[in-house]
């Protein structure tokens, strides 16, 4: 079992960042393109879980998606 999972965009300069610092490293990692992939509820929810995180504070506020869905909190 991988030490490490990487939701991996090869696009996203700070996603080749990461997995960078993991080679340099020499950690044990497992790869998911997560743009190739279905993301399933369980999946988005242990992560959030893992994470401390809310599904808001996942979101992009700079992508065009944000701003044309107008997803600001009011």
């Amino acid at each position: 079992m991988s030490s490490f999972k990487i939701f991996h965009n090869p696009r996203c300069s700070k996603s080749r960042q990461a997995l960078q610092i993991l080679q340099e490293n020499n950690c044990d990692y497992e790869i998911f393109l997560y743009l190739d992939m279905e993301l399933n509820t369980h999946l988005i929810e242990d992560i959030l879980k893992k994470l401390d995180l809310s599904p808001r504070e996942l979101l992009r506020k700079g992508e065009l998606d944000y701003k044309d869905n107008d997803l600001r909190e009011y």
